[in-house]
């Protein structure tokens, strides 16, 4: 499952003695106080010393939360749930994900884990939608071939093949689904489409000529994508874009790869968006919160930890 690995950690967070060290910690930008769900790791990620908390703000203080069994804060339910965004139904009250050809829909409440579909091909997630899971059908490794995204209703009907291509479709909100790049083309520029899921119909959502991909996407089809390029030097420059559903871009971030910036995993609420950040090879992190009236804010700063964005603040 993509959204598992993205985190990299394990299911149940070990205990910590200490919380991150704040470097300059910026006032929050929502009106009301709220705690963000986290997971804090060593630089790394190593699960042995990784556990889940809440980041206060204002302030920006991070506290570990005791004997959490999940891996994201499932707001609707007030408690952790073992998935991610996009596989988290809307309503925070089903997941869905895809185990050796089989899909799955689980009711988050009760932990009820039913098999809507038996594939007879690989698969791998993308998303959940209002009444079907959605998975990409993967071919064989050493052609990169691939055939296209595939419905899998919730109520057992046979799964129906939307697309005929070899796109890597990453996400599902908002009624729609976004794809990126070819499979055997991921690094060289691609553009990001959108399939509504209602028309059927297929747009170019977003498009810099750059190598590109979706960071995440809100209910309301908004959302969030990076670009990246070589340079001379060897490394990555790369911007972060605010996408709205009609497909306009405002650029709000960009520089060095290596740089922090806002990045995933993410997390959607009434206040706007929280975004992770973190840099391979260094022990910083930060937070970014991006809403409407003040754009994007880099809102705390860890010293010696990273600090990855759980859920949506509560």
């Amino acid at each position: 499952m993509r959204g598992l690995a993205l985190l990299g950690f394990a299911l149940v967070a070990c205990s910590a003695d200490q919380a991150a060290s704040i470097v300059s910690p910026t006032p929050s930008p929502v009106s009301e106080a709220c705690t963000l769900p986290v997971l804090q790791s060593p630089p790394g990620m190593s699960d042995e010393h990784s556990q889940f908390g809440f980041v206060t703000f204002p302030g920006g203080v991070f506290a570990p939360a005791p004997d959490v069994e999940g891996l994201y804060y499932d707001k609707p339910l007030g408690r952790w749930v073992q998935s991610l965004p996009p596989f988290i139904a809307p309503d925070g009250l089903h997941y869905g994900y895809e185990d050796s050809r089989q899909v799955h829909l689980v009711d988050a409440r009760t932990g009820s884990d039913r098999v809507i579909a038996s594939l007879d091909w690989e698969a791998s997630a993308v998303g959940i939608g209002q009444d079907a899971f959605f998975v990409r059908r993967e071919g064989p490794t050493a052609n990169f071939a691939a055939m296209g995204l595939w419905e899998v209703p919730f109520d057992g009907r046979p799964p129906v093949q939307l697309t005929n291509d070899s796109r890597r479709w990453m996400w599902v909100s908002g009624g729609a689904v976004y794809g990126e790049a070819s499979v055997a083309n991921e690094s060289k520029p691609n553009d990001i489409v959108r399939l509504d899921l209602s028309t059927r119909r297929l747009t170019v959502w977003f498009d810099e000529k750059a190598s590109t991909r979706v960071l995440g996407v809100d209910e309301h089809g908004d959302g969030f994508v990076t670009t990246w390029a070589y340079n001379r030097s060897g490394l990555d420059f790369a911007s972060v874009w605010r996408v709205s559903a009609s497909g306009a871009a405002i650029q709000l971030w960009s520089g060095y790869e290596n740089d922090l910036h806002p990045f995933d995993p993410l997390a959607f609420d009434s206040s706007g968006a929280w975004l992770s950040s973190t840099v391979d090879d260094t022990p910083a992190s930060a937070i970014f919160h991006w809403s409407p009236a003040a754009g994007l804010v880099e809102v705390a700063k860890f010293a010696d930890h990273w600090i990855h964005v759980a859920g949506p603040c509560v």
